[in-house]
């Protein structure tokens, strides 16, 4: 993740620069503006809201919630004064939603702003949807009398990164993360912290078992994970594969100056050009982007650690939503979740000795999280 902070040097200029007209309406601070021919209402979430809201984090932030714990996460947001989310509404729907918090931090006395999530959906881009969004949390930050924002997002997201660029924002920083487990009573499959459960390799072997598709292990990952930049891991898997800029640059379909700024960091390279890229080194994009993700089947929640995992789609491509074992061919192995479910508690570990219901409870919480089931 690349971390991105805009300081406000003046908070109080900000009520003026936010675009269009404001109103209040009950405890809802509305924003009003006709952009290109259709009028736009940027106003704080409602319960109402909350459905589609989870519709534009699964399918556009690309963040597996399912509806009730959405509404749940919103809920307990909504007692709680430092967090807020507004919504943008045009054509009678929420067509998009930014949601953030204010932080207690060092050295700032009020804290500081950080965006949790941001996006529009794609028939709405480029309307001037963002930005609107964007200057809501910006008069948000005014009225807080905070003067830094703060918000992390996708490495491979080149357009998003554009986007926050021209709005003033600069990468400041890299973003760590790690997931640590908890008893949280959905409890994944393949989470166990039981020393006598070899998780990953015992199940991904009955796994495949079970399953006739498998692929080769990937032999061109680059070693080191996420410690390597973009720009190195491009450069080391050209120069494995024996290629110079101008061959690279001919079977991507760009100019060998494109793939010097890559290597050199300068910029990356965008969606499109990732998935040549990938088909070209037969590695997934998540791999050639330094591996910023930690990449769970949206199927079964497996955590995808090797390309070798992951599935393919028939022309080869991989999709990272899916391991092989769920997904091969262009085909689901599971038709329904009772059918997965029923293979889970059949085959996984059981350190705790439950009994075979709770153990679909669990499971079948946890599988509910997932894009794949909801």
């Amino acid at each position: 993740m690349q971390v991105c902070n805009k300081t406000i040097c003046n908070p109080q200029s900000l009520e003026v620069q936010v675009c269009g007209s404001f109103f209040v309406l009950g405890d809802m601070v509305l924003s009003l503006r006709k952009e290109n021919g259709m009028m736009v209402l940027i106003r704080k979430i409602q319960e109402e809201d909350y459905k589609a809201a989870a519709m534009i984090w699964r399918e556009v932030i690309d963040v597996p919630v399912s509806d009730e714990d959405l509404a749940q996460i919103y809920r307990k947001m909504a007692a709680d004064d430092r967090c807020f989310t507004y919504v943008a509404e045009a054509d009678e729907k929420i067509v998009g939603l930014v949601t953030g918090v204010c932080v207690p931090a060092i050295p700032f006395p009020n804290g500081y702003i950080k965006m949790n999530g941001l996006g529009v959906i794609p028939e709405y881009r480029h309307r001037g949807i963002g930005r609107k969004l964007l200057m809501q949390v910006e008069k948000e930050a005014a009225q807080r009398q905070v003067s830094r924002i703060g918000l992390a997002t996708g490495m491979g997201r080149t357009e998003a990164h554009a986007f926050y660029e021209r709005m003033g924002y600069r990468k400041t920083s890299f973003w760590y993360r790690k997931d640590p487990v908890s008893n949280n009573e959905n409890i994944s499959p393949w989470n166990c912290s039981h020393k006598s459960c070899s998780v990953n390799e015992s199940n991904r072997e009955l796994l495949a078992q079970n399953q006739t598709a498998d692929y080769d292990t990937d032999e061109n990952k680059p070693q080191g994970g996420f410690i390597m930049e973009t720009r190195e891991i491009l450069k080391e898997l050209r120069e494995k594969h024996q290629l110079t800029q101008e061959e690279l640059a001919e079977r991507v379909l760009v100019t060998r100056q494109a793939v010097s700024r890559w290597e050199t960091g300068e910029t990356l390279p965008n969606t499109e050009t990732l998935k040549l890229l990938s088909r070209e080194y037969d590695v997934s994009i998540n791999t050639l982007l330094g591996s910023p993700r930690q990449l769970l089947c949206q199927c079964c929640g497996m955590p995808l650690n090797e390309d070798g995992m992951i599935s393919r789609e028939p022309d080869g491509f991989f999709n990272e939503d899916y391991c092989k074992w769920c997904y091969a061919d262009g085909k689901f192995t599971y038709q329904s979740k009772d059918a997965l479910l029923n293979f889970l508690i059949e085959h996984m570990p059981n350190p705790e000795g439950l009994d075979a219901e709770d153990r679909r409870s669990q499971y079948d919480g946890w599988l509910s999280g997932l894009k794949h089931w909801q």
